[in-house]
């Protein structure tokens, strides 16, 4: 079940992947602050200002958010956005405990369920990596 009350703040409208992130700063932005949060952006110019779905832009935010909570005081925090083989990756990194790797949905707890399809894997310098996938429309159709 997923817990709308959490995505009231961010609205539900059409952004850029680039606004996706910085509304999700400014909703933890409090909470970043409290834990002394380092922040790092890797962005390539011409795919982080593309279009991104008001669905993509709650699945940004909910990982931003469970990246702050695994996050010890004084971690780190990072967003990166590149173009590869599987489509648009939007990968989300804590520097919080590793765990088990999964394969999940933004909605649903279903492993198999493929909106945008997330990756969970532990980063090589501790932590976790949270990878959503924007797949082309094309892919996105085939798959279905």
């Amino acid at each position: 079940m997923v817990n709308l009350t959490l995505y009231q703040q961010t609205p539900l409208a059409e952004h850029s992947i680039r606004t996706a992130w910085e509304d999700a700063l400014e909703q933890y932005r409090h909470a970043i602050a409290a834990r002394h949060l380092r922040v790092e952006v890797d962005f390539d110019e011409h795919t982080v200002d593309q279009y991104c779905p008001s669905s993509l832009c709650l699945a940004i935010s909910r990982e931003v958010g469970e990246a702050i909570n695994r996050s010890p005081n004084r971690g780190e925090l990072s967003f990166s956005v590149c173009q590869s083989w599987r489509g648009v990756e939007i990968e989300i990194t804590d520097s919080g405990p590793t765990f088990e790797l999964t394969r999940s949905n933004a909605f649903s707890t279903h492993s198999m369920a493929a909106e945008y399809p997330i990756y969970f894997t532990k980063c090589p310098q501790g932590g976790r990596a949270c990878t959503i996938v924007l797949q082309p429309p094309r892919a996105r159709s085939m798959a279905a």
